[in-house]
């Protein structure tokens, strides 16, 4: 009958130099350092790998946050820049039989088939009239520079505060409304400038005031900080008796509030002197 191999004895199989008892192998293994991990994650890379896996969940509830504030601001954005901008200008004097413009601020087609697209139709009501980035808008008075009247007051349109200059008159005419604001404030006009930084030199703002109809072209266009002795120039009205202005106001960068963009135009149409002539009599 044949012996059955017996696995060799590795212990006993080492030279005597080379043998590891069982018992000096686990000192051996209690004196390596904690770090030693032998495949396993050391806990310098675990706590790393946690840092990393918590910053990016930290960086996507951010994003969400954002998204979630300025949703409606993003999906202005993304319609005007993909398929507004690239239709032809709306008919600007084009409305219904009482004079309004038909639609929101940015919707007034002529929606009786006996009205000419042509017809020039002036609105009854004060109106702000931007084609190029779609704004149509009523322009309403502030009564003051007090923050819950302004805030009031523009969330019926465009506001022009009420002691600056009128159209067809001699002065500075201010205006003020959001490039963008909080979707759940019940404002109709909450986004109405968010495009005002498009505007160029040489641009034209139509405002529709008294039933007369008023042609600017844009001169000027600057960013400001808020606060300092540069706004008592932006409201001035005395260098203006002889050449009026429209100025138009809003915050920049669109969804904060830290600087202002500042849109100058010169009245051309009717000429100054034409609309204090008609104003006169």
């Amino acid at each position: 009958m044949a012996e059955i191999p017996v696995l060799p004895n590795v212990e006993n199989t080492l030279a005597p130099q080379d043998a590891v008892t069982t018992g000096s192998l686990r000192q051996v293994m209690r004196s390596l350092p904690n770090d030693v991990s032998f495949g396993k994650p050391s806990r310098r890379g675990s706590l790393l790998g946690s840092i990393v896996k918590n910053a990016l969940v930290l960086i996507v509830l951010i994003l969400l946050t954002i998204t979630a504030l300025y949703w409606q601001t993003i999906v202005n954005e993304i319609n005007y820049r993909l398929i507004q901008k690239n239709k032809p200008a709306p008919a600007v004097e084009t409305s219904t039989p009482n004079g309004l413009f038909a639609g929101n601020q940015t919707s007034y087609q002529a929606q009786d088939s006996h009205l000419s697209a042509d017809q020039p139709i002036i609105p009854q009501d004060n109106r702000l009239v931007i084609s190029k980035i779609g704004v149509n808008a009523p322009i309403v008075d502030i009564p003051t520079y007090n923050d819950a009247d302004v805030l009031k007051s523009i969330q019926q349109g465009a506001g022009r505060y009420a002691d600056t200059g009128i159209p067809g008159q001699p002065g500075n005419v201010v205006l003020t409304g959001h490039s963008s604001y909080w979707w759940w404030d019940p404002g109709k006009y909450k986004f109405i400038f968010q495009h005002l930084e498009d505007l160029q030199v040489g641009d034209i703002i139509t405002i529709y005031y008294n039933q007369v109809k008023y042609d600017y072209k844009v001169s000027n266009k600057q960013v400001v900080k808020p606060s300092g002795p540069h706004v008592d120039a932006i409201f001035d009205q005395a260098a203006y008796q002889d050449n009026p202005i429209l100025r138009i106001l809003t915050c920049t960068p669109v969804g904060t509030a830290l600087n202002r963009l500042v849109v100058t135009a010169e009245q051309i149409s009717p000429t100054p002197k034409k609309a204090a002539a008609t104003i006169t009599h």
